[in-house]
């Protein structure tokens, strides 16, 4: 059906259909020459007898349906052309197309149609790490969330399309389950090999791991290349998968020995003097134990520890004694 001059003004979006929505922003600019009721496109909806739901469910339908109300076909015709498009497209069970034919049939058919898709949401919903709550048919929300997903056929759809239908804009802050398992178990990685990442880069692995862009071992790597580049002497041994905990294992247990510390973790100053450090030529080398253990000794923090208090007045003691101003029985010589 051919626009005339008044509907083309009207038709902003130059799709060549007119929406209520086009129609009233016309009658409101010209409240005298309104627009007639114009053959919109859910007139068109209800007249062919289809939902929106089904019209908006694929782009070649959407397509073929404008189509269908700028050449005013009649209704007939469109479904007779909606055949042979579910027919081309491979729909089946599980399309739009099909859930209308259900739903209109409604009874036992459409409530067990409803009941299964309440199973396939919340397996995919623990399979992506989305929190989609419970799901309470009584609930109007609830219900109408069910209905899309049967129209959609979100239980074949990629991760992608599922986690911005169950959590639109919602993102890895509403992960949980498996996903959020595995952002923990990086979190712990990350942690033993003296990586620090951000809750927004944490936010974003979750994200892309439950979309399906990326996986666990992808992020373990990012972790392990950032730390092999802060300890280079260790770096072929943490890219293999040892840990820089492990590996400093003995510098922090001479830390929490010597300097009477306990929870050090890799961040430590210490560390990265003990493990962190290069030779005379710049290439990476760690600090001998003996070495290292006579450094901790040197420093301001060991004298303020009981282990070096003791030590430092054993050392005076035994100095005064040696120069003859202590006796034997700790008196002083007169």
């Amino acid at each position: 059906m051919a626009l005339s001059p008044q509907e083309k003004k009207a038709d902003k979006d130059k799709d060549g259909v007119l929406s209520e929505k086009e129609v009233r922003r016309y009658n409101n600019k010209n409240p005298e020459d309104p627009l007639d009721d114009p053959f919109t496109i859910e007139k068109a909806r209800a007249e062919y007898g289809y939902t929106v739901a089904v019209i908006d469910s694929d782009p070649k339908l959407q397509e073929l349906f404008r189509l269908a109300v700028s050449e005013a076909w009649e209704a007939p015709r469109f479904e007779l052309e909606v055949k042979q498009w579910a027919r081309e497209a491979g729909y089946g069970t599980g399309s739009a197309l099909d859930a209308y034919k259900k739903e209109k049939e409604g009874g036992d058919v459409w409530d067990r149609t409803l009941e299964q898709a309440v199973g396939e949401i919340k397996t995919k919903a623990l399979e992506l790490g989305v929190d989609v709550g419970d799901i309470n048919m009584e609930n109007p929300a609830a219900n109408e969330l069910v209905r899309q997903w049967v129209y959609g056929g979100y239980s074949t759809r990629p991760a992608d399309a599922v986690i911005d239908f169950l959590a639109p804009g919602v993102g890895s802050k509403g992960l949980t389950g498996n996903t959020a398992s595995v952002v923990e178990s990086l979190k712990s990685l990350a942690l033993y090999n003296g990586v620090d990442k951000t809750q927004d880069w944490y936010d974003q692995v979750a994200d892309s791991i439950a979309r399906g862009n990326s996986d666990k071992s992808y992020w373990q790597n990012d972790i392990r290349d950032s730390a092999a580049a802060r300890f280079p002497a260790y770096a072929d041994k943490i890219k293999a998968g040892v840990n820089v905990r492990e590996l400093a294992s003995p510098y922090l247990t001479s830390i929490s020995r010597i300097l009477e510390r306990e929870n050090i973790d890799l961040n430590d100053p210490w560390i990265a003097k003990a493990i962190g450090g290069v030779d005379e030529k710049g290439n990476p080398k760690p600090m001998s134990m003996y070495e290292f253990e006579e450094l901790l000794r040197q420093s301001p923090e060991w004298q303020n520890t009981t282990n070096g208090k003791n030590t430092l007045l054993n050392t005076g003691t035994e100095f005064l004694k040696d120069m003859g101003f202590l006796t034997d029985n700790a008196g002083m010589v007169v």
